[in-house]
């Protein structure tokens, strides 16, 4: 796959989404591997073009603290977001109840279709290519 559709090829990933993220690349876990260039959005606004998204293992412990900051930051823009980007962006209360729950699961609200959709949304102007992802 990388040698014939790596250049052509783009997926998105957004903050700390744990579908992309499961299962993580590690050996005998499983055969299964990310491939393309990753659009990788660490919040609404800002996205980045990487080889590989940061973070690869969900199950990282150091990232606790900050999955559970962005769980929180997330909610509290959603509420907001009408206000600052227009009605466009309202948040259905199903939008609202799931980021609820991924107060208690870390990485479960980033994984809502509404987070991809405002990031490509809010941030296509924004998104850079990082060096690495060229290499």
């Amino acid at each position: 796959m990388n040698s014939g559709l790596q250049q052509f090829y783009y997926r998105v990933v957004y903050r700390y989404d744990m579908v992309p993220r499961v299962p993580f690349d590690g050996p005998t876990i499983s055969q299964f591997k990310q491939f393309g260039y990753c659009i990788y959005f660490s919040s609404w606004y800002e996205g980045q073009t990487m080889r590989e998204e940061p973070n690869k293992n969900y199950f990282e412990p150091k990232y606790i603290p900050s999955k559970y900051f962005n769980a929180w930051k997330d909610l509290i823009t959603s509420l907001f977001l009408i206000m600052t980007q227009g009605k466009d962006f309202k948040e259905s209360g199903a939008c609202i109840i799931f980021r609820i729950t991924g107060l208690l699961i870390p990485g479960l609200g980033s994984h809502s279709p509404r987070d991809y959709l405002n990031a490509i949304r809010l941030g296509i102007g924004k998104i850079t290519i990082s060096d690495k992802a060229m290499v």
